[in-house]
C-alpha cells in the first residue's frame, strides 16, 4: 500500500475518497464506495465546538474549593446535556488559573470528573480574580441553552 492510499487522498476522485478499497488503512462509515467518508464529515462538521477564555474578577475572595465545585456542576450539566447512555461523545475541559496555582477539569463521563492541581492550587487562600478557559467538543448537539451553561461569569458571583 502507498502512502497515498494510507491517507486515502485519490487524485482522480473530486473528494478523494471515491477510490477507497478495504485496506486503505481507514474504517469506513458507509458502504464501500466511499459514503461514509461524507457522513463522517457531515458529522464532524455538525459538531459542537466551544473554545473560550474569561477573565474572572470578584469583589470578594472565594475559596478555591467552591470555585472547583461549582465550575465541576457546571461541566456536569455540560456533560449532562450532550452525553449518550452517559458518554460525552467528545471531551470537555476546563483550565482555572490563578497566580498561586492552576486547576484542569476533564469529563468524558457523567459523574466522572478528573481534576489536576498545578502548583499550590489547592493550599492557596481564597482568590478574586483568576482566568478561566472552556473547550467542548461534542458530536451531540446540547439538549438544554447552551448560553447558560457557559455563563462563567455568572457561575462566580
Amino acid at each position: 500500500m502507498s502512502e497515498d492510499d494510507a491517507r486515502c487522498e485519490h487524485p482522480d476522485s473530486p473528494s478523494g475518497h471515491e477510490g477507497c478499497h478495504d485496506d486503505c488503512g481507514h474504517e469506513h462509515l458507509g458502504n464501500a464506495q466511499g459514503q461514509g467518508h461524507d457522513q463522517a464529515e457531515k458529522l464532524v462538521e455538525s459538531a459542537l465546538r466551544i473554545s473560550l477564555k474569561r477573565d474572572i474578577r470578584l469583589d470578594a475572595p472565594v475559596a478555591v474549593e467552591l470555585i472547583e465545585a461549582r465550575l465541576a456542576m457546571r461541566l456536569e450539566g455540560l456533560a449532562a446535556s450532550v452525553a449518550v447512555d452517559g458518554v460525552v461523545l467528545g471531551h470537555i475541559k476546563a483550565l482555572v488559573q490563578a497566580e498561586g496555582g492552576a486547576l484542569a477539569l476533564s469529563v468524558t463521563r457523567i459523574g466522572s470528573i478528573e481534576p489536576r492541581y498545578r502548583g499550590n492550587w489547592e493550599g492557596q487562600a481564597p482568590i478574586c480574580a483568576f482566568e478561566v478557559s472552556l473547550n467542548v467538543l461534542s458530536l451531540i448537539r446540547p439538549t438544554s441553552d447552551i448560553d447558560t451553561l457557559l455563563d462563567l461569569e455568572g457561575l462566580f458571583s
